[in-house]
């Protein structure tokens, strides 16, 4: 499993984020359909990025929620003005509300399967190539103990105990005193 920096992990949280909040700012001002919006990529990017990471599923709409209900939060602070400006960012509220409530199930819908397309793939090529570290490292061949330790997620530099053992079919039913 290869390894993302924090720096590169935030700066890819940052781009996804304001993608995002473009996307839904353009949606608003131009009157443009959620339906027809694509899902940034910045947002799938991210999406496949915390499924190589075996971060939770749950974690992906969680976090629209949650900067959702943060930025409504914080725009509903910042209003202020009589009654009449209060019934117009009411209206404009709702409107942003659910605007962006509908956006955020759209796109979550396309990050989870962005996301379960990447962990199934991720996972795939991950049993690749630990099938077939263990089978060089069976067969004795020369490898880097350092990346063979990252693939098999096992560490390599310890005292190791293994059991071969086979037996014939007759042998086996006898033993365990079954008829064969």
């Amino acid at each position: 499993m290869t390894s993302l920096p924090v720096s590169a992990r935030l700066t890819l949280l940052s781009s996804s984020v304001s993608e995002n909040v473009a996307t839904v700012l353009h949606i608003l001002q131009h009157g443009i359909d959620v339906e027809q919006v694509r899902t940034p990529t910045a947002a799938e990017h991210d999406a496949r990025r915390l499924a190589q990471r075996s971060v939770a599923m749950a974690a992906l709409p969680r976090a629209y929620r949650i900067g959702s209900t943060g930025s409504s939060t914080c725009a509903s602070k910042s209003w202020r003005g009589g009654r009449a400006a209060r019934r117009r960012v009411s209206a404009a509220g709702l409107i942003i509300s659910e605007t962006t409530a509908n956006y955020i199930d759209r796109v979550s819908e396309e990050l989870v399967s962005a996301y379960e397309y990447e962990k199934e793939h991720w996972l795939r090529n991950l049993g690749a190539a630990r099938a077939g570290r263990a089978k060089a490292l069976l067969r004795g061949e020369q490898v880097d103990i350092d990346s063979s330790e990252a693939i098999l997620g096992y560490r390599l530099r310890q005292h190791q105990v293994g059991v071969i053992c086979w037996t014939s079919a007759s042998d086996a039913c006898s033993s365990t005193g079954l008829k064969g």
